[in-house]
């Protein structure tokens, strides 16, 4: 199958605000550092959709609905992946090359990184007591948390990272972001941290979003 390169579509979003494509769609508010809004995702009263135009990123608190700019057109307006790439490239005026149609977007041994690391933030929820109550605190019940697979990072500097060496997947993880390789020091990137997986449309985790459950750290 043939690929829409990556470097074209980091590109292409880095030339979009995604605050500006969503804001078309959901009446958004700054608050602080985020744009906030009724979700189009599901059915409330009290805004939990957050847009941030730092990370350039949506996430919903209420119902889990998250992912970049693209999903956001997937999800909310129905395109397939290469309409909603070509609606971006439109309003950046770039030309969608070509000679590549489709895109495939994961590789086995990324999805096969993520999905240890899925594993692990799963195993770590039904673990924690003080995750599980900070969910609960949030009104956020166990239904939901099943439907939307919600995970949770420990508050740990190489918990994930072990797991990770044991697979032999640790330049895969570092390349995902979920290890941060400093001076050749590696660690886990997220801790202590509520974790929100993001699928593609085949259903496998590609990404994650986090937030931080400690009050003095901002998300």
């Amino acid at each position: 199958m043939a690929t829409l390169d990556r470097s074209f579509i980091d590109d292409l979003l880095s030339r979009i605000n995604i605050v500006e494509i969503i804001g078309k769609s959901v009446n958004l508010k700054k608050l602080g550092t985020s744009h906030k809004g009724l979700c189009p995702f599901h059915s409330e009263n009290t805004p939990s959709f957050n847009v941030s135009e730092t990370k350039q990123f949506y996430h919903c608190f209420g119902c889990g609905a998250s992912g970049d700019v693209i999903k956001f057109l997937r999800e909310h307006e129905g395109l397939s992946f290469i309409d909603a790439i070509e609606k971006l490239a439109g309003i950046a005026n770039i030309e969608v090359p070509k000679n590549n149609t489709k895109f495939e977007d994961d590789t086995s041994n990324l999805i096969n990184t993520n999905q240890i690391a899925h594993k692990y933030f799963l195993d770590s929820l039904s673990k924690s007591k003080t995750a599980k109550e900070y969910l609960s605190n949030r009104g956020i019940e166990n239904a939901v948390i099943e439907k939307f697979e919600i995970g949770y990072a420990k508050e740990s500097w190489d918990n994930l990272k072990i797991i990770i060496e044991k697979e032999g997947k640790t330049k895969d993880a570092i390349d995902l972001g979920l290890l941060v390789n400093n001076k050749n020091k590696i660690y886990d990137r997220f801790r202590n941290r509520i974790m929100f997986p993001i699928k593609n449309s085949s259903g496998k985790v590609i990404a994650y979003g986090g937030r931080t459950i400690d009050k003095s750290e901002k998300a």
